[in-house]
C-alpha cells in the first residue's frame, strides 16, 4: 500500500501515514499515534531529558522504561513484567527479571554493537552477523542453527525461524517487540516508518536538515548506534582497516563546531589505541567510545 508523508518545514518530521495520524510535543517528540481507520491510540510519555518513559497501546498495554545517570536503559516494565540490566560501559552483560533471578547473561566482542554470545536457560547460543552487524544467525554450542533473521532494509524483520527469544537484532541493537521499535541508546527508532520518534539529540550537528530520518535514507551502507548520526563500515578500506574502520570509528556529528571536536578527540584517542605496529588494545578502544559518547552528551545539554 503506497504511504503519504507529509513533513513540516525544517524540522520534516513525519507528521501522517496514510491510516495513521501523529501529534508531537514542543520537542519534537512524538506523543500520540492514531489509526484513522479503528481509531486505536498510542500514547508516548518523555522525561524532562527528551527520553520516552512510557508507553500506552491498544489494548490496555502500559510499557515503561527507565533509565541511569549515563543515559543507559536499565528497566523494562511490560504490564508488570520486570526486567532489570546490568553493563559493562554501553553493553548489557547481564539481566534480571523481576525477582532479581538471572535471566540471561552476554558476552560482546570490541566493537560497537557486537554481541557474541547469550547464556540462557542454562545453554550458550552464539551470534553470527552480517557486514552491518545485523544478526543473521543464532547457533548452540553444537554448531547447528537455531534461529535466523531476514531483514527488510531498514530493519523490519521480514522472517525469522526458531523460537529463541533474545534482544538483538538489526545492526546489533535491541528490538522491542512490544512497541515494534529498536532501541538506538539515545532515542528510539521505527523500522517500519525508517524513521526516529523524536528529534536528533544534537540537532543540525549531525550534518542532516531532517532530524528524523534514519541514517540519511542510506541505510545499507551506514548504522547509527547511539541515534546520533550515521556511522560508516568503511567499505573501501582495505580488510583489516575495514574491520579496524568498522568497529571503532564514528563518522557521525560531523556538522557543528563541538561535533567536530569530539571525533577528533576520539580519532586521537583511537591512534593511541591502535599504533602503527598493528596490536589494539581492545579495552582502551572502548573507552575512546565511551568518551565520545559523552561528548556528544554534553552538547545535547546544552541546546
Amino acid at each position: 500500500m503506497r504511504r503519504l508523508y507529509v513533513y513540516l518545514l525544517v524540522l520534516k518530521y513525519l507528521k501522517r501515514i496514510k491510516e495513521i495520524k501523529d501529534t508531537y510535543d514542543n520537542n519534537g517528540n512524538l506523543i500520540t499515534k492514531t489509526n484513522k481507520t479503528t481509531g486505536a491510540l498510542t500514547q508516548y510519555f518523555w522525561d524532562y531529558e527528551n527520553r520516552l518513559k512510557k508507553i500506552i497501546r491498544p489494548g490496555a498495554t502500559v510499557v515503561k522504561y527507565k533509565y541511569d545517570p549515563f543515559g543507559r536503559r536499565i528497566k523494562k516494565d511490560i504490564n508488570g513484567v520486570i526486567t532489570k540490566y546490568l553493563y559493562d560501559n554501553e553493553d548489557i552483560v547481564t539481566e534480571y527479571d523481576g525477582t532479581g533471578a538471572v535471566a540471561a547473561r552476554y558476552t560482546h566482542g570490541p566493537g560497537i554493537d557486537e554481541p557474541l554470545r547469550i547464556k540462557k536457560g542454562g545453554a550458550n547460543y552464539y551470534y553470527h552477523a552480517d557486514a552491518l552487524g545485523s544478526i543473521k544467525t543464532m547457533t548452540d554450542s553444537t554448531g547447528s542453527a537455531v534461529k535466523t533473521y531476514i531483514y527488510k532494509a531498514y530493519g523490519t524483520i521480514a522472517s525469522q525461524t526458531g523460537t529463541l527469544i533474545q534482544p538483538y537484532n538489526f545492526t546489533g541493537r535491541e528490538y522491542d517487540s512490544e512497541i515494534g521499535m529498536y532501541y538506538y541508546r539515545g532515542r528510539y527508532y521505527y523500522p517500519s516508518r525508517g524513521r526516529f520518534i523524536s528529534k536528533d539529540p544534537i540537532g543540525f550537528g549531525g550534518g542532516d536538515v531532517n532530524l528524523y530520518r534514519y541514517v540519511g535514507n542510506n541505510p545499507v551502507n551506514f548504522t547509527d548506534p547511539f541515534g546520533l548520526d550515521r556511522y560508516n563500515p568503511c567499505k573501501d578500506l582495505p580488510l583489516l582497516g575495514r574491520w579496524a574502520c568498522k568497529k571503532y570509528v564514528n563518522w557521525g556529528c560531523s556538522g557543528a563546531k563541538e561535533s567536530v571536536c569530539c571525533e577528533a578527540e576520539k580519532q586521537e584517542c583511537l591512534q593511541k589505541a591502535i599504533p602503527e605496529k598493528g596490536c589494539k588494545d581492545d579495552k582502551e578502544a572502548q573507552k575512546c567510545n565511551i568518551e565520545y559518547e559523552k561528548c556528544m552528551f554534553k552538547i545535547k545539554e546544552k541546546e
